[in-house]
């Protein structure tokens, strides 16, 4: 599910995602990821799906060595 504030500021189409209630979810986690070489940078923002106000947002840099320690860091917080 989109947040519609992450889609603002872009001129592409949007994309027409389920209500949170057909969903059955409070939050949405949105992010992004970037690769450079053996680096990782993914950032992560967590959002009130009734109010979409930002709840948390963080950035992880990384080794890519293995992503999915990444994963679980994020899963963490």
């Amino acid at each position: 599910m989109i947040s519609h504030t992450s889609t603002s500021a872009i001129k592409a189409p949007r994309i027409i995602c389920p209500d949170r209630e057909e969903l059955g979810v409070a939050n949405i986690l949105e992010g992004s990821v970037q690769k450079s070489q053996d680096q990782v940078r993914v950032n992560v923002q967590l959002i009130n799906a009734a109010t979409d106000a930002h709840l948390w947002a963080d950035s992880f840099d990384r080794k890519l060595i293995d992503i999915f320690a990444v994963e679980s860091e994020i899963a963490a917080r």
